[in-house]
């Protein structure tokens, strides 16, 4: 159970559609790793399936008192993995739950060839990002999530790109930090299906699902990643491809497939109103 606010999150404030704070999807998907990974001690992180955006949570005077993370164990016969199914949820004034965020979270038993093999020391990126998609309403990310580098081919069946993000403080990461899963770096790379859909459908857009996301290994802040974006349908309402992100020596790190974005030509107006608006600043304090 959470109370969240403006406040505690600083990140917030680099994540605005439409002058109102959004939580990141990812950071629906950090809760509930972290959570069942809480449960079952020597387990960590493997994969998240069916993972649905059923409302989104923003920042305004609509937001709940609490939010709700609920979790239920289910059988496995596999005694190295845990299977999770995960709903957040909140409950509106009248009483009714309000239904946020739902997917299913497997845990694999930490082994020996795990150990040692965490995220590398953090590297303090020199390359700054593509300033010119964050400009120009393709992205409305703020400069904490600010991590594509270059955009190094891209035509109509995907693209590539690189990218990397400099560390984010405890402090700004607030409710949400960093563990065995970087919420912040994996929101950089899945902002490549928002680069594609706004050169070739014209429109911005907003997650819906996600069939499968596996890591392999974790990702550390400030490492030069290359993530290359594989669209598998499009339509002018929606988007849905595969994302793969690579290390620098070339070792796949994390495979999303079945990433999905609704688009809207509604969101290229609001992609550009990336600031909070005064009425919501203080929401929180």
């Amino acid at each position: 159970r959470r109370k969240l606010s403006l406040a505690d999150n600083p990140f917030l404030t680099d994540h605005v559609i439409g002058g109102r704070a959004v939580l990141p999807t990812v950071c629906a998907v950090s809760w509930m790793v972290g959570a069942c990974e809480g449960l079952y001690p020597g387990y960590q992180f493997h994969r998240v399936d069916d993972y649905r955006v059923l409302k989104g949570v923003v920042f305004d005077q609509e937001l709940a008192d609490a939010h709700i993370l609920d979790i239920t164990t289910k059988p496995s016969c596999d005694p190295d993995q845990v299977v999770l199914e995960t709903m957040i949820w909140s409950q509106r004034d009248d009483g009714v739950p309000r239904y946020h965020y739902r997917a299913q979270v497997t845990l694999r038993r930490v082994t020996s060839d795990d150990v040692g093999s965490g995220p590398s020391p953090t590297i303090h990126r020199v390359t700054p990002p593509d300033y010119g998609l964050y400009q120009d309403g393709t992205l409305f990310h703020g400069e904490r999530l600010q991590g594509i580098e270059a955009i190094l081919n891209i035509d109509e069946s995907g693209l590539t790109m690189r990218a990397s993000l400099p560390p984010l403080s405890w402090g700004d990461q607030g409710q949400f930090p960093v563990g065995t899963f970087n919420p912040y770096l994996v929101d950089v790379h899945l902002q490549s299906l928002l680069v594609w859909a706004r050169r070739y459908v014209g429109h911005g857009g907003l997650p819906l699902r996600i069939e499968q996301g596996v890591q392999y290994r974790a990702m550390p802040f400030g490492a030069p990643m290359l993530t290359t974006m594989r669209v598998r349908s499009r339509s002018n309402q929606a988007l849905v491809a595969d994302v793969e992100m690579r290390d620098s020596r070339d070792a796949v790190c994390m495979v999303v497939r079945g990433a999905e974005i609704t688009l809207s030509p509604r969101l290229n107006t609001l992609f550009l109103q990336n600031q909070l608006e005064p009425s919501h600043a203080g929401l929180g304090l």
